[in-house]
């Protein structure tokens, strides 16, 4: 399936995955080089301060059950491996993670305006278009005038979906707690009891879940509005809620399965870094840079699948295959014309 734009129909989210597999191989070479470029450096020197200058904790805690089960454990020691720490390591934990918010609203914005032009570009025209570092760095000027609609675009997100998760618990909240306080006057036995908190419990984080997915999935087409149809911050929020409108679950359950997937692949790298991580610290924070570097690689699969699901919608929605059937066709049309008078 080299040739996608020639193939553009509505999907369902089985032929979504199997298109963005597709644009992901044929684009491997343009992604790769776009993260060493915007991403990679950037993770790969974050993973080392991190494990290097504000110790490997994860190091720490396995000392602690290595220590346990060979019965040497004592309280002592877990001040000595969690609490004992310089002030310098948390004072540089705060500089990286304030270091790491920036970059993700600055120069990963920007890697993610890149990739969606590339994905986007390879799946109307069917050609890979990104074959050189020429092309790569082409590329991330054209996208960098995207970087500040982007930035508004990620903030009011982030806002939008805080607010959700507030007023979800303050009326989870409200609603949660009369119901509790009814079951403790109504003396039933322990393990009933325990069942219905528990379920009760069950019940908020659900609504709580529900109420942020619902906007995030709103809102998920925000930055590709803005990058394909150059809308302004406010026009991409409308017409991201119109573009989603009837087709949340849709949505919703390709966007779960695209994470599942992707989140799968990350559990393995982090579960090998982890078992390093009781032989040799030093070999610990090599691997795990290394998987750092894997998993950056990896991460942009998440913005190639939602980029077919952009597209996607537009087809259902807006006849986007029949809008490129009939500008081939022109096209074709007046290349015929074309050689008939020079004929």
């Amino acid at each position: 399936m080299s040739q996608v734009g020639n193939h553009l129909k509505p999907m369902n989210i089985g032929d979504v995955l199997d298109y963005s597999v597709e644009a992901f191989k044929q684009n491997f070479k343009g992604i790769v080089l776009l993260s060493l470029i915007l991403y990679i450096p950037w993770t790969v020197l974050y993973s080392i301060i991190v494990n290097v200058l504000v110790d490997n904790n994860l190091a720490d805690v396995f000392n602690i059950y290595r220590d346990l089960f060979n019965g040497v454990f004592s309280p002592e020691m877990a001040d000595r491996y969690l609490t004992d720490a310089p002030l310098i390591n948390s004072t540089m934990a705060s500089l990286l993670s304030m270091l790491q918010m920036v970059y993700s609203i600055t120069f990963k914005l920007v890697l993610n305006a890149a990739v969606i032009k590339m994905i986007y570009g390879y799946a109307i025209s069917g050609e890979v278009k990104v074959n050189s570092l020429t092309d790569v760095k082409t590329l991330i000027k054209e996208s960098f005038k995207f970087m500040p609609k982007m930035m508004g675009n990620a903030v009011i997100f982030v806002l939008i979906l805080a607010t959700a998760y507030i007023v979800s618990i303050s009326v989870a909240v409200l609603f949660v707690i009369a119901p509790v306080m009814m079951v403790l006057t109504l003396y039933l036995p322990p393990v009933l009891l325990a069942v219905t908190i528990v379920f009760l419990i069950i019940f908020v984080v659900l609504g709580v879940l529900f109420a942020m997915g619902f906007f995030a999935v709103k809102l998920i087409f925000g930055a590709h509005i803005i990058v394909i149809e150059d809308k302004s911050v406010s026009e991409s929020i409308r017409r991201s809620f119109n573009l989603t409108k009837g087709k949340f679950w849709h949505i919703a359950f390709s966007g779960i399965f695209a994470l599942m997937l992707y989140y799968l692949f990350n559990s393995l790298l982090i579960g090998a870094t982890m078992i390093v991580a009781v032989v040799n610290n030093t070999l610990y924070i090599i691997v795990n840079a290394f998987s750092q570097m894997c998993s950056a690689i990896a991460e942009p699969f998440i913005l190639v699948f939602i980029t077919i699901l952009f597209i996607n919608m537009k087809i259902q929605k807006e006849g986007l295959d029949l809008e490129i059937k009939m500008r081939k066709l022109i096209e074709n049309e007046k290349a015929r014309y074309g050689e008939s008078v020079n004929g």
